[in-house]
């Protein structure tokens, strides 16, 4: 049976964050290179804040102040492996942090689980400025109910996707022990999944105390070659997605198919230019056009996108971060809505699984026309 997608809005501001801050991030860390006093450690961190309201017709008030606890253990990169030292010694940070959006019967609060990794852009002796973000599953207490809870029509799930973007200035008080300065941005959503949801996002200000678990010297290393020999290839890859559709809070819900191919050209160690091809077919499209009377072929064919993708691809170890922009062809038939579209995911690439230049790998990708999301989707496929 088919359904209608659920369109959700995304913050424009997620996607002037994220690009900038991860090219900007990496690309400053190539040219540092510099020995510096990693060791793991316990974060313990608390802010206020507000919640950033991104549309007017979101019907909740904006409370007089939000709030964030988290508790993050801290782990540097030990320099073993050649990616390590390309992208600067990162350090990862795995974190639990609660949310109290500071209306509780309206927008509740959350807990969340997060992965993220952070870059000293400055390392001094005692202070450093460290900047970087996490991404992770949480889970709200309070979301759109048309019985008892009408004005949350930012959030229709209770488990959703929180990533947060964070710049701090942090302290050496003693050889243990650290004080820093956060300022953050959280976004909550579930990637259009169900309806409603334009997100909610925090902004916070605050003080993160550190206790350091034993440290160790990381001698500076020579940096690998940024340019290799010129290497090209291909990667065939299909998806499976859905959405609900936009306003309709439980109504249907439809599927959206992908595939595409994509040449690459590895510039350097570890990223990739990727130019290709991709194919579209969107369920929730075919349905509209059969509930106005248009011929099943002709649903069919409307349903149907074609496009131009663009993009550079980051690999971190096993994992891959691709930036895509895509521009429809009007193939086979004239699409209707913007013409350019934003593409990002995450991608695993099993090492165990390669044989010689086949490698297979799964991931995940959401699809935006910048302040719309417009699917979610799962992929595999291999990179030749």
């Amino acid at each position: 049976m088919m359904r209608f997608y659920k369109i959700r809005r995304i913050k424009k501001l997620a996607y002037y964050f994220i690009i900038p801050k991860t090219y900007l991030g990496c690309f400053i860390l190539l040219l540092l290179n510099i020995g510096s006093v990693n060791g793991q450690g316990l974060r313990l961190s608390g802010g206020i804040g507000k919640v950033i309201k991104h549309k007017e017709t979101l019907l909740f008030n904006i409370p007089p102040q939000s709030g964030i606890a988290r508790l993050s253990y801290i782990r540097p990169l030990g320099g073993d492996k050649d990616w390590h030292r390309y992208w600067g010694m990162p350090v990862l940070d795995y974190s639990f942090a609660a949310v109290d959006f500071g209306d509780q019967q309206v927008l509740g609060h959350a807990v969340a689980l997060m992965a993220g990794i952070h870059y000293k852009l400055i390392d001094r002796s005692r202070f450093q400025w460290v900047v970087g973000g996490r991404s992770g599953v949480a889970y709200l207490t309070k979301v759109y109910n048309r019985i008892d809870n009408l004005s949350n029509n930012a959030i229709g799930a209770h488990i959703n996707n929180a990533t947060n973007l964070s710049s701090s200035l942090k302290f050496k008080l003693t050889d243990r022990w650290s004080i820093s300065q956060d300022m953050e941005l959280i976004h909550f959503s579930n990637g259009r999944t169900k309806s409603p949801n334009s997100g909610i996002n925090v902004w916070t200000a605050g003080l993160s105390l550190y206790r350091s678990l034993g440290t160790k010297k990381i001698e500076p290393l020579t940096l690998p070659e940024l340019i290799v020999q010129p290497r090209f290839g291909f990667i065939l890859q299909s998806g499976l997605g859905k959405s609900q559709q936009r306003n309709l809070p439980g109504g249907p819900t439809y599927r959206v198919f992908n595939l595409d191919l994509l040449g690459y050209w590895q510039f350097a160690r570890y990223q990739r230019m990727i130019l290709g091809v991709g194919y579209e077919h969107n369920d929730a499209i075919y349905a509209f056009n059969l509930q106005i009377f248009a011929p099943d072929d002709v649903a069919n064919t409307a349903a149907k996108d074609v496009s131009l993708m663009i993009g550079d691809e980051l690999q971190f170890g096993p994992f891959c971060y691709r930036f895509i922009l895509g521009y429809y062809l009007n193939i086979p038939s004239d699409h209707v809505g913007e013409d350019v579209y934003l593409k990002i995911g995450v991608w695993y690439l099993p090492k165990q699984l390669k044989y010689r230049r086949m490698q297979p790998f799964i991931g995940i990708q959401m699809k935006s026309h910048f302040a719309i999301a417009e699917s979610l989707s799962i992929y595999t496929g291999v990179k030749f």
